[in-house]
């Protein structure tokens, strides 16, 4: 019998996607930096994505060492010599698990809703979704989304939600081949199948939508343009023989009216 630090994690699916999963030494640039260069044995358990990678190091502390005398059985008669083990360091995040876990509930009905054209209930307002609200037509494929939340004011991450998500609990001492593949598609080939494993937040290029709009906000201050300065927005701009629509021009042919950099 021996005995082996095996990790868990208490929260489950929650924050997954930020901490990452755990696994065996397997491809060769792993080879070469944990076992050639740092030491490991071949045999041991690695940070593979998230905190647990970008911080194995830190977390990991050293392996112990005991010698020890056995008879013929193979029962311990003495012990030569031993060297303890040191654990690893504790690492403390700026995410905070509450937040963490209602971003994550209410990406998860917001995407239900989606689907089936629902309306999102809250506290703070209801919202109907569908191309066409009267009709309330349904995303059946919105199966996936995301949520990050940052202190503006000092770049904190306080929540980051990638939907959906896995259990890293089932890496802790090597996943078995039935789970590891229940963490993907049946269909490689769809673009819009839920992908477990992959971190919608960090990994997607999407269109960065109305936060861009700070960039050139800033641009034109910068030169000048007043922030009270109006503008009748029509809803599109044309360049050449281009017309290129706003999101709400694209789907009603709304327009925003009369519009400030306020």
């Amino acid at each position: 019998v021996s005995i082996e630090p095996v990790r868990y994690y208490p929260e489950g699916t929650s924050a997954a996607h930020i901490l990452g999963y755990l696994g065996k030494i397997s491809q060769a640039n792993e080879i070469q930096n944990y076992v050639d260069e740092k030491g490991y044995s071949p045999n041991d358990i690695i940070g593979k994505t998230g905190v647990e990678e970008s911080f194995e190091d830190t977390l990991r502390g050293i392996n112990g060492v005991k010698r020890v005398q056995v008879d013929v059985l193979g029962n311990t008669t003495n012990t030569i010599d031993e060297e303890k083990s040191i654990p690893g360091n504790n690492l403390y995040l700026t995410v905070d698990i509450e937040l963490q876990k209602y971003a994550e509930k209410a990406l998860e009905q917001t995407l239900e809703k989606i689907q089936v054209g629902g309306t999102y209930e809250s506290p703070w307002g209801n919202y109907s979704y569908g191309i066409n609200k009267s009709k309330n037509k349904p995303y059946t494929e919105a199966t996936s989304g995301s949520v990050v939340v940052i202190n503006v004011k000092t770049g904190e991450l306080l929540a980051s939600v990638s939907y959906p998500s896995y259990d890293p609990n089932l890496f802790a001492t090597g996943i078995s081949n039935i789970d590891w593949l229940s963490l993907f598609p049946e269909n490689e080939e769809d673009p819009l199948a839920p992908r477990p494993l992959y971190n919608i937040a960090t990994q997607t290029a999407v269109q960065p939508g109305s936060t861009f709009k700070m960039i050139t906000a800033l641009a034109a201050l910068d030169k000048g343009f007043s922030p009270t300065k109006t503008i009748r927005d029509m809803g599109y701009v044309e360049i050449g023989n281009k017309r290129f629509g706003c999101w709400i021009w694209n789907q009603s042919h709304g327009t925003h009216g009369h519009t400030n950099v306020y």
